[in-house]
């Protein structure tokens, strides 16, 4: 009896080493639920606590920038110009001009007095608020008024604004009454009608220009697939309980975040594995080789973060600053598997390396983040790709900088 007590200890001391290897968990016992990241990498939660904390160094350290807080914060959102939004329950909306320096309120009446469960920033001016009972409120002077109201009525849980294209809105409404996704193709001025009637999205997860993942909470937690922009969904797969997260991975890996924890997906969302998490959890985020996981309770509450050494092909050769943004010819080319791919920053500024195909549909984001000057090597993979001639493209500071494209080919 006496060994197998022994045994059952190390078994349990061995797991609990185990998955506090996996998982750090950062702000302990302080309930949160939002999370986002800005294009220069700092990335903010809130929730329950009713406070805001920023983090600069990737989720190592955090600063608290906003407390004492009169309602919870469920929702955040960032642009590139260092200005953060909160969603701000029935007081309105909170917004930083400075990177969450400082604070001003959009009063709860600015929304009738709603609930507000949702932000985003959208086109240069444009601002997206999704209340209870209210629909969606849009400012097109950059939150100074609110003129414009659709989806009256219904509980806008979910906001995303494409990427790609931001004449591109997806909504989703979540409540005892309506369910289901909604779409703007022309800035919010007006949207669809219900494109999936019953079933919620409370995240919307974008791989392209085209292809889209939601996740839920409507019975049968299905996960949705779009390939054609967010008009037309089907599922792909189930969940066995809800799912309030999601985000993707530079590798391209979907992760989904709820009740029973994290679940990672490597075939593009027809089957998701446990993610060695079992906390139920909200929001999740993804920062480079880093996922985020938002946490409730006095125990298991807080930023959980999980570092994947291996998710990134991205390698700093050097810290010396170059005259000049450049992008190489990739070498070997042609080639096989996998190939390098170089380029020179002068200055620092948010980077996008992306792969296309001879059509010039987009096939992987290989970098998507902000770094700073030095000279930088992509290793690129293509196990996953056919033989063909494809093309690589940099944008650094949104193509200001540097825009470039350059053409490789791939021989099996």
């Amino acid at each position: 009896m006496k060994k197998l007590i022994i045994f059952v200890l190390v078994i349990f001391v061995f797991s609990e080493i185990t998955f506090s290897q996996t998982w750090v968990q950062k702000l302990t016992g302080i309930s949160f639920w939002g999370l986002t990241k800005d294009p220069q990498g700092n990335i903010y939660t809130g929730g329950t606590s009713k406070n805001i904390y920023k983090s600069t160094d990737n989720g190592d350290t955090w600063t608290l920038v906003f407390d004492n807080g009169l309602a919870n914060i469920l929702y955040l959102a960032c642009d590139s110009n260092n200005n953060v939004l909160a969603a701000y329950g029935g007081t309105g909306v909170l917004k930083s001009t400075n990177g969450g320096l400082n604070w001003d309120l959009i009063p709860g009446s600015t929304f009738g007095s709603n609930t507000v469960n949702s932000v985003s920033f959208g086109k240069p001016g444009h601002i997206y608020v999704g209340v209870t009972g209210g629909g969606i409120y849009r400012s097109t002077d950059g939150g100074v008024t609110f003129p414009d109201n659709a989806l009256s009525g219904v509980n806008i849980v979910t906001i995303h604004v494409d990427k790609y294209n931001y004449d591109r809105i997806i909504v989703s409404a979540s409540s005892t009454t309506t369910n289901g996704i909604f779409l703007s193709t022309n800035a919010g001025a007006n949207y669809t009608d219900n494109l999936t009637p019953g079933t919620n999205s409370w995240a919307v997860i974008q791989k392209s220009a085209t292809e889209f993942y939601s996740v839920g909470t409507s019975s049968g937690y299905p996960v949705l697939k779009s390939t054609n922009s967010g008009l037309n969904w089907t599922t792909i797969s189930n969940f066995s309980s809800a799912k309030r997260g999601g985000c993707m991975d530079p590798a391209g890996n979907i992760y989904a975040s709820g009740n029973s924890g994290a679940f990672k997906s490597t075939d593009n969302g027809v089957t998701f594995v446990n993610f060695n998490f079992t906390i139920s959890a909200n929001h999740s985020l993804s920062n480079g080789n880093r996922i985020f996981v938002a946490t409730s309770g006095s125990t298991n509450g807080g930023v959980w973060i999980y570092t994947d050494t291996t998710l990134t092909g991205l390698t700093k050769l050097n810290t010396t600053v170059p005259f000049t943004y450049s992008l190489e010819q990739n070498y070997p080319n042609p080639f096989n598997s996998s190939t390098n791919i170089k380029f020179r920053m002068s200055n620092s500024g948010s980077v996008k390396l992306s792969v296309f195909d001879i059509s010039g549909r987009l096939i992987k984001s290989l970098v998507n983040e902000y770094l700073q000057p030095g000279e930088y090597n992509y290793n690129f993979n293509s196990a996953d790709l056919s033989s063909g001639i494809y093309f690589y493209k940099i944008l650094i500071n949104e193509g200001k900088d540097l825009y470039q494209v350059k053409k490789m080919m791939i021989l099996k």
